[in-house]
């Protein structure tokens, strides 16, 4: 989904945010010595707390700093952390703590739970207050839903909807748009069919053409995700009625490039009345016509937003994996619709631990190999890229995973050493993949190696710039990420 809902909140804090800079100008940073120090001690929890510290003062409106205080277990300071913020988006951010925090009585649980609903029904920010609660309200209700709460989540899912018809004539009000984006944002098993059932039931209420649109666009990848593709197809068709009756030039090109983007990413082809391509290949395959599925897989195309060829090829390859069909799974890893050397090491390693699953060892040893035969190939290379680290650490995990502990060993060291090929100009992704490399060391008792890793992402940090447009953000991003690997350790002992 775009992020084209939250335009009301980036301004806010845009607007918000231009008092933060300022007063994060002095920045509070750890010396060399006393990083080094807490290091050596294994003092984790307070260097992390440090370090969501020095990433507060550098950018305090980076969210995941909350949740890296929530998770490291500094209640307090994530509350500090709150407090400064917008009041419009305190609701949200008190949800994000409660949903990351393990260890917290039922009691204080229960009061900020009351207290982000009191900052959601508050919530009075310029011309469309209700607009804006109800999606701080259904935020509230998926929090409820993942609890297995239903009484509490129906009773502020309704308040929500209630909110969003009286902004129905606000000005910047987008009727239940809010709603949808956020219900798709979720997890799925936070989405209810109850939930589905009231949006059904209302959403035609909404009279502005435009907002039906991008309510039925979300709609259909909500009921996508549910499985139910007779209503996602019934919601396509909802959407592009809507926008026939856009009579904004300009908002109906809009709304029309997200509706196809819609149909790419759920494979809906208008001509094709038994479902999408990717469901046929996956029919032909489960009744055993699997050069044919492959065929179906090898026609499709690759366009700007999905590369329908590579993510159907995975559909139906994952498909085999679920049914135990070795035989249709086997004859798609053996013929890779792209030569994506992540795409090789996934598939092989997925393939293996099948058949580890299905006692075929001395299979799943050949299969290893396979996915490892391209790792020659990455360490020959003069770039590597934070996929590719991905997936060796996969690779690596996997075989530890299934007690081939030399070859894992090895599949890791070798990730760490790629680093170093990453592109300079990735500076970002560069960081993120030390901190996977670095955590995958820790958890394997490689622990001098994850520290000097750690320090060495640390220290990079130093280098960013915070006078350059948005390196200060950044660099707050980093350094959350840094302090939560730092909760790792300290948990992880």
């Amino acid at each position: 989904m775009t992020n084209h809902l939250f335009i009301q909140l980036i301004l806010i804090i845009s607007l918000w945010s231009s008092v933060g800079i300022s007063a994060s100008s002095q920045i509070v940073t750890l010396s060399t010595t006393d990083t080094q120090k807490l290091i050596d001690e294994n003092d984790w929890l307070k260097l992390a707390r440090q370090i969501f510290l020095e990433a507060r003062s550098t950018y305090k409106f980076e969210p995941s700093i909350v949740i890296g205080q929530a998770k490291g277990g500094f209640i307090k300071d994530a509350l500090d952390t709150i407090e400064v913020l917008h009041p419009a988006t305190q609701s949200h951010h008190l949800i994000s703590l409660l949903r990351n925090a393990a260890f917290l009585s039922k009691e204080k649980r229960d009061e900020l739970t009351h207290k982000a609903i009191k900052s959601a029904r508050e919530n009075t920010y310029k011309t469309a207050p209700h607009n804006l609660k109800s999606g701080e309200l259904i935020n509230i209700a998926l929090y409820y839903s993942s609890r297995g709460d239903e009484k509490h989540s129906k009773e502020l899912f309704y308040e929500a909807i209630r909110e969003a018809e009286a902004g129905f004539t606000e000005t910047g009000g987008n009727s239940y748009r809010r709603i949808t984006d956020k219900i798709n944002r979720a997890a799925t098993e936070e989405i209810k069919p109850w939930m589905l059932e009231i949006i059904q039931a209302n959403f035609r209420k909404t009279k502005n053409a435009k907002d039906l649109a991008f309510t039925c666009i979300d709609m259909a990848e909500i009921a996508w995700k549910k499985n139910n593709l007779t209503q996602s197809t019934m919601y396509i068709k909802c959407a592009s009625t809507a926008i026939n009756n856009i009579k904004n030039s300009k908002f109906k090109k809009i709304t029309i490039k997200q509706l196809e983007r819609t149909k790419d990413i759920l494979h809906y082809s208008n001509t094709t009345e038994t479902g999408s391509y990717f469901s046929q290949a996956i029919r032909e395959a489960r009744s055993g016509h699997i050069k044919k599925s492959y065929q179906i897989v090898s026609k499709l195309r690759q366009n700007l937003y999905v590369d329908h060829k590579l993510s159907a090829y995975k559909r139906v390859f994952n498909d085999a994996i679920k049914r135990n069909d070795l035989i249709a799974a086997n004859y798609f890893a053996e013929r890779p619709v792209r030569k994506l050397p992540y795409l090789t090491i996934t598939i092989w390693k997925t393939f293996a631990e099948k058949q580890f699953g299905t006692g075929e060892q001395k299979s799943a040893l050949i299969s290893y190999k396979k996915a490892s035969s391209v790792l020659n190939k990455i360490s020959a290379s003069p770039k590597v890229y934070l996929s590719d680290i991905k997936s060796i650490l996969q690779l690596s995990e996997s075989m530890l995973r299934n007690n081939l502990k030399n070859d894992g060993r090895q599949t890791l060291l070798l990730a760490q050493r790629l680093l170093g090929k990453i592109p300079e100009n990735r500076v970002d992704d560069h960081a993120k993949a030390s901190i996977l490399v670095s955590e995958a060391l820790w958890q394997n008792k490689m622990k001098n190696e994850a520290k000097k890793l750690f320090k060495d992402t640390y220290d990079y940090t130093l280098l960013y710039d915070t006078n350059k447009p948005h390196k200060h953000r950044k660099k707050a991003r980093l350094l959350s990420a840094i302090g939560q690997l730092a909760v790792t350790f300290g948990t992880l002992k």
